[in-house]
């Protein structure tokens, strides 16, 4: 059984370890960067950013002041259904009452509003927020939650659908890659990113996956696919050979990595979406299983290839 009190304590626990340390795939890549970087101020730009870190985990406070928009990604193991106390009803009352209480608790910045009116939500919960983005998993015994925090700069930063002609082709993708990078790497946003591109799909497909490849991505991870994943070393190379660096000021840290998701689309389109994650990455996760066992020393696996 997954008790209903086993979820309240570890989703709260979840929202802390997200708030608190950066997503160790992150601290590993800018520790690369500080030591690759030759010009000083760059170099220096990274010791600040990581000494920081340090401090705030150590204290136990946000590591950014915007403590972003809540978002959950759920799967959801066919064999674990039954096992929710409560049901799935359960679940996603305890997904938003956790977001409530770490408001309170964490504290985090209540940054969820009203779009046209900007009227707040106290405890960062609103009718659709957070969002919980949801996956059956056939035969698996789990209730898999990552939580993710979704910046303002990143947000801002994020180029929604292009739909590309077919004759466009990968150059046309590239063109929108390098354009977007230039045009928002000018201090909008705290950089170098993680950028995300979405390839296939539909307008809304693409940039999902954008958002997708740069949030539950392991930097540095592969795609599985050969010719893909040379088309992120091409691009993550090429956007570095700028040498534009952190904030504009010039180095070899241009982005820390492009990662691309695909999806089957349409004969006559080329739907295209980026998304730049800055270096505040949360993104946490938490399992539990139907016989009771909980892990909170996991990678998600929202992105698993089949």
């Amino acid at each position: 059984m997954i008790k209903r009190d086993q979820l309240r304590t570890h989703l709260l626990r979840l929202w802390e370890r997200n708030q608190y340390f950066l997503a160790p795939d992150m601290k590993r890549a800018l520790e690369r960067a500080e030591q690759a970087e030759e010009r000083e101020l760059s170099r220096l730009h990274f010791t600040i950013n990581l000494t920081s870190l340090a401090e705030t985990s150590k204290a136990r406070v946000p590591l950014c002041g915007d403590t972003g928009l809540p978002m959950y990604y759920a799967i959801i193991g066919e064999k674990a259904i039954g096992a929710i106390e409560g049901g799935m009803r359960s679940m996603l009352e305890e997904l938003r009452n956790a977001v409530a209480e770490a408001t309170r608790v964490v504290p985090m910045r209540v940054n969820v509003v009203d779009p046209l009116t900007r009227a707040d939500f106290p405890d960062n919960v609103g009718g659709t927020v957070p969002v919980v983005n949801q996956r059956i998993e056939p035969d698996a015994d789990y209730l898999e939650i990552t939580a993710v925090s979704l910046g303002g700069g990143a947000e801002l930063m994020g180029q929604a659908s292009r739909v590309l002609g077919v004759l466009d082709g990968v150059n046309g993708i590239k063109r929108f890659l390098v354009d977007c990078v230039v045009r928002t790497n000018t201090g909008k946003n705290c950089n170098p990113q993680v950028v995300g591109v979405g390839i296939g799909g539909s307008m809304d497909v693409a940039a999902s996956l954008a958002k997708q490849a740069a949030i539950l991505r392991g930097i540095g991870a592969r795609h599985p696919n050969p010719d893909i994943a040379a088309l992120e070393e091409e691009l993550t190379a090429a956007l570095n050979g700028l040498g534009l660096g952190p904030w504009g000021i010039g180095g070899k840290s241009t982005v820390l990595d492009v990662l691309i998701e695909t999806a089957e689309t349409h004969i006559v389109t080329l739907p295209v979406a980026v998304y730049m994650q800055c270096p505040a990455l949360r993104r946490t996760t938490v399992r539990f299983y139907a016989d009771g066992r909980v892990d909170e020393d996991v990678e998600n696996t929202w992105l698993r290839r089949s």
